[in-house]
């Protein structure tokens, strides 16, 4: 299917929650091209809408280190409809995140 293009700055306020290597069914990593596929959760507040939480994944043979509810960029999002055995959605992929400069917020 097509990847498509999401401009990120329209997402408001971008936060990460966490991340973790994807894995298969059997349990083992999941590799792009011999690069670890990441997971990243993050807390999505578009202006004047409820919060929502994206996965998106991320190719990078380094973790995805972020401190939690630190304010994140994304790079090249792009979103890819699928569909299989009767169920649908919306994958989402990213060249990179990381840490937007400046302060943050204070850890609870």
């Amino acid at each position: 299917m097509r990847r498509i293009p999401v401009d990120a700055a329209a997402l408001g306020d971008v936060r990460f929650v966490q991340a973790e290597q994807q894995r298969d069914q059997q349990g083992e990593p999941v590799l792009r091209d011999g690069v670890p596929v990441q997971v990243a959760s993050l807390l999505i507040k578009p202006k004047g809408e409820r919060p929502e939480v994206l996965q998106v994944k991320v190719v990078r043979a380094e973790p995805v280190r972020v401190d939690e509810n630190a304010r994140v960029r994304i790079t090249d999002l792009t979103a890819t409809p699928w569909a299989r055995d009767g169920r649908d959605g919306v994958s989402y992929q990213a060249a990179n995140i990381t840490p937007v400069a400046g302060p943050q917020p204070p850890k609870p």
